[in-house]
């Protein structure tokens, strides 16, 4: 009887298996909402064409000459 209980220690129980972690709850309402992802994907890309703006766009401003 002893060994049985041993064996069972790991075994999770039916609540643990059915009832999703909280990470699991809200990666599900993080990706379900569409606005949100909408937004963090438009605030990603501004922060990504900030940092690197001087490798996509090399040339300086200042230095042409709109009068041609």
């Amino acid at each position: 009887m002893a060994d049985l209980s041993i064996a069972r220690a790991g075994i999770p129980t039916a609540e643990e298996i059915l009832e999703p972690s909280p990470g699991a709850l809200l990666r599900r309402r993080v990706f379900g909402h569409a606005g949100l992802l909408i937004g963090a994907i438009t605030l990603l890309t501004i922060i990504f064409v900030a940092v690197f703006a001087d490798v996509i766009s090399p040339g300086d401003p200042y230095d042409q000459i709109l009068s041609r």
